[in-house]
């Protein structure tokens, strides 16, 4: 089984991306579902995360709109790296749970936005970057999200450039919008199932 990470800046349509593999029968997964999953799921977690950011939990509790603004506003970059040290390590477990689940596949797709940023890469056979104009996928990102662009752009300080995604990546999607992105996703299945 071949194991693929799919990543890009937000916006990009990673997530789109992701469901025509799964549209051609391939078993994906999206690691905001594990990342969400595992921090209202797991009280080891949670624990921990209350411990080190008490100010998001208050009693215990994720509160989703304060522990935005603690990662986000933080230009330091602290606090995003001690939550992905932190959670990082309960991702990879629901990871490997995925893996061999679909054991028997040619090969599966983890979606994540932050893969290189939770230093996942080791995770994967191969990579793929979603590559698209940075104007158009900010302005999407803040219409789908409803955010402002500073906070696009609090988001954004966090995570690393384009061109460090593209050049660790073993394959590139560029998505123009439009349906001739669905053409280039089954170019690559062809060539990934055509692989070892």
């Amino acid at each position: 089984m071949i194991k693929i990470g799919i990543t890009g800046q937000q916006g990009s349509g990673k997530s789109f991306i992701t469901n025509e593999f799964s549209k051609l029968g391939v078993p994906t997964i999206m690691m905001d579902d594990i990342a969400k999953s595992v921090q209202y799921n797991n009280n080891e977690l949670i624990k921990k995360l209350v411990d080190r950011f008490p100010d998001g939990y208050p009693n215990g509790i994720l509160d989703k709109f304060r522990m935005r603004e603690i990662l986000f506003k933080d230009k330091t970059g602290k606090n995003a790296k001690d939550i992905s040290e932190i959670i990082s390590p309960y991702i990879n477990q629901e990871i490997d749970k995925f893996y061999i689940k679909n054991s028997k596949s040619k090969y599966v797709i983890v979606e994540s936005a932050l893969l290189f940023e939770y230093n996942l890469q080791n995770k994967f056979d191969l990579i793929i970057f979603v590559n698209s104009d940075p104007k158009t996928r900010k302005e999407k990102a803040i219409y789908r999200d409803n955010i402002s662009e500073e906070d696009y752009d609090n988001r954004m300080r966090n995570q690393l450039s384009d061109e460090y995604k593209l050049e660790n990546s073993d394959y590139i999607i560029t998505n123009d919008y439009t349906n001739n992105v669905i053409g280039e996703v089954f170019k690559l299945n062809e060539t990934i199932l055509k692989l070892g």
